[in-house]
């Protein structure tokens, strides 16, 4: 930490004894008000990026700047679950779990400079198959019938003719799996005589560029991907394009895609792609570029563990260890070169957790009056459990200088804004703002086993065949594979023994600990989301559901590390489920899998009688759970609404105060929504476009990156 430098000019005393302005309705405080240069108020991948960007910048070097958050740590929707590795070996990433190393420009550069670089490994998961109307299905396409290959149903063998269920009758739809089918309506609706892009002359070319790409792949038998066009013409396509007269932004993506599809197709896409969000009535224009990016990324051939050429997604990476580690490593970078007055004490200076905002008034100076509440929480004995208690909250008022909410907006509606440098039309407008993107539902499940019984045979050799790459250094990494389901449970990925174990302080796997102990996490949204949430609300008695042989290990744990104990207790109380909803869970993973698994083979205490049913399946160690639905995330990830041109409305909530030193930025307000990288390009907007920095030098190799992704300028990928 740099040391206090009591001559320079702008350091400021840390604390003023002057009391809160007296004023109808508000709050009185007697308490010393507390003077910081820049307050930043949510400490996710926006807020600890816009930190660490402005305390190397020479400009904030005696600057104090301190992040607020309302949680018991930084991070935000970063956050990998760790229970001692003797419970679970496994690092759960219950929110951002990978990024995509080609196309996003800065989460790549910041892993390099962070060191982190040499501890990623590809995020291979390879759809081994789905389970929808009762049917189980590969994504083998049957060279007779042109449907995917049935696998069982219904209690009786594959018959002669495969089907999947879904009576498609397009030669050209049947057969594709649900991505695929939204690619291929994409391309539909790319080259349809009704979609034009008007502006001026490059908006023009890029729309003859666009069809000649759609012919192109139409006849090759591919789906356009991101790639058929550079950046600056997807630009203009989000800008300009209409369909049958009307601006794409105008337009839902949802109404547009199953305008292309059979009524069969639409069914089978629904319930066999496993977001529900994803195909939703969100702005066509942000949709289309932003699906083709992610979901239609061309595959590439690899060598599998056993020798064998596999074609699979390699575009994904992740961090040994779960991706926390890069917030931690932003966090640790920000607190060793952050500047603090003199009389603060360290990282309790800095970093302030539990604190919600609750009121932003904005001064005639020009300061902002930030009030915050501090909820602390408590870990209890309850029964035969624990929970967490919250604490009587305590006032804290601050005055800023300069304010970066890197807040979600469900999280910023809860604010209150006043004070005399802001009138009614301000605050309306400011409110309407807030209103041009949706928060969605999002929850992740992790379902540990003592051993991966869904495999049949050697573990070793089936993983090789599902979800094991060889790396360019030559190193064989295994992620794992996934399944689509139907069910509430929706997208289930299979985590094999090595993959996303706890990492080493020099981010190695270990191959040690528990070697046969596997994991599911299963991921789902919107209204399944709110099918899980009901069942977690009817906590019992006994606290979070762990099997016999987990609290047993558990007790052990009390005796030998009271520390590790207690963080086990606090990670149960607050992502453990109770009883009712590890029940509903392992009966569909059952469901999932009972034609494949020879019951005979499990030993007697793998197996108890579970469910509504009351059929015999496989309990679990322990099942973590979290939905982001809740305060203070308000969501896992946003989208923009029909109606809005989101290229202007980003640059309005950067600062939507004219004249005022107040920011926004973050994942809701971004070209990357649901991405880390949408809250670090929204971040660096803020930063560059309206705080006036000049890019940052300490990212590696930064300007190669942008060149690869066809980017002439930092300016110009922030503000696609």
């Amino acid at each position: 930490m740099r040391e206090a430098d009591p001559t320079a000019e702008d350091a400021n005393p840390p604390v003023d004894t002057t009391s809160s302005p007296s004023r109808p309705g508000a709050m009185q405080h007697d308490e010393p008000i507390e003077q910081i240069d820049i307050a930043i108020v949510g400490g996710g991948a926006a807020g600890l990026y816009a930190a660490l960007r402005l305390v190397r910048d020479e400009a904030f070097e005696h600057k104090s700047i301190v992040i607020f958050d309302a949680y018991d740590r930084l991070g935000g929707r970063i956050n990998t679950l760790k229970l001692p590795p003797s419970i679970m070996p496994y690092s759960a990433d219950a929110g951002a779990m990978r990024y995509i190393p080609d196309k996003q420009v800065l989460i790549n550069a910041l892993i390099k400079a962070l060191g982190l670089d040499s501890h990623t490994y590809p995020y291979v998961f390879p759809t081994a198959s789905y389970f929808s109307r009762g049917r189980h299905f590969s994504t083998d396409v049957d060279q007779h019938t042109g449907h995917l290959v049935e696998l069982y149903s219904a209690g009786r063998a594959p018959g002669p003719t495969p089907q999947t269920g879904y009576k498609i009758t397009s030669s050209a739809q049947r057969g594709k799996q649900p991505g695929e089918l939204i690619g291929y309506a994409i391309s539909k609706l790319l080259g349809d005589p009704d979609l034009d892009i008007l502006g001026d002359g490059v908006g023009i070319s890029s729309v003859r560029h666009l069809k000649e790409q759609v012919k192109r792949a139409s006849e090759a038998g591919l789906s356009i991907s991101f790639e058929h066009l550079s950046p600056a013409e997807w630009h203009y396509f989000k800008m300009w394009a209409r369909y049958a007269g009307t601006k794409l932004s105008d337009l839902g993506f949802w109404d547009l895609i199953q305008g292309q599809l059979e009524e069969e197709s639409y069914q089978w896409v629904e319930d066999g792609l496993g977001y529900q969000t994803i195909i939703g009535t969100w702005n066509a224009a942000d949709a289309i570029p932003w699906f083709l990016a992610d979901f239609a990324l061309g595959k590439k051939r690899v060598r599998s563990a056993d020798g064998d050429d596999v074609e699979v997604n390699v575009q994904y990476a992740s961090l040994h260890g779960g991706m926390s580690r890069l917030p931690e490593a932003l966090r640790a970078l920000f607190l060793k070169e952050a500047w603090a007055p003199a009389g603060a004490h360290g990282e309790d200076f800095h970093v302030r957790l539990y604190h919600w905002l609750t009121t932003i008034r904005c001064e005639d100076s020009g300061a902002f009056l930030l009030t915050f509440e501090e909820r602390h929480q408590d870990l209890e004995s309850h029964g035969y459990g624990h929970v967490l208690r919250p604490s009587p909250p305590r006032t804290r008022m601050v005055r800023a200088k300069q304010v970066i909410l890197a807040m979600p907006p469900g999280a910023i509606r809860e604010v209150a804004l006043e004070g005399p440098a802001l009138d009614s039309l301000d605050v309306a407008g400011f409110k309407s703002l807030l209103g041009t993107v949706t928060s969605h539902d999002l929850l992740k499940m992790f379902i540990v086993y003592s051993t991966p019984w869904w495999w049949d045979g050697n573990v070793d050799t089936e993983s090789a065949s599902l979800g094991s790459v060889s790396t360019p250094g030559g190193v064989t990494e295994f992620s794992g594979y996934r399944t689509f389901t139907s069910l509430p449970l929706r997208m289930l990925y299979y985590h094999g023994p090595q993959s996303q174990l706890h990492a080493s302080a020099y981010g190695e796997v270990s191959n040690t600990l528990q070697p046969r102990m596997s994991m599911i996490m299963a991921y789902c949204d919107a209204r399944h989301a709110l099918y899980w949430d009901a069942l977690k609300s009817k906590r019992d008695n006994h606290g979070a559901y762990t099997s016999p042989r987990l609290e047993a290990q558990i007790r052990t744990l009390r005796r030998a590390n009271a520390e590790q104990h207690a963080e086990a207790q606090k990670i149960l109380a607050l992502y453990g489920v109770p009883e009712a909803f590890a029940d509903r869970a392992h009966e569909q993973v059952w469901r999932l899998h009972e034609y494949r698994v020879n019951q005979n083979s499990f030993q007697p205490d793998q197996i108890t009688p579970i469910g509504l049913r009351r059929r015999p399946v496989p309990g679990s160690e322990v099942i973590l759970y979290m939905n982001w639905g809740r305060a203070p995330f308000y969501g896992g990830w946003h989208s923009w609404n029909v109606g809005e041109v989101s290229h202007i409305v980003r640059r309005k909530v950067a600062q939507p105060f004219t004249g005022l030193d107040l920011y926004i930025c973050g994942e809701a307000f971004s070209s990357d929504q649901g991405w880390i990288e949408g809250a670090l390009r929204s971040a660096e907007l803020v930063l560059t476009n309206y705080m006036h920095m000049p890019p940052p030098k300490w990212l590696d190799n930064l300007q190669d990156l942008l060149t690869r992704a066809r980017y002439d300028t930092l300016e110009s990928y922030i503000n696609w």
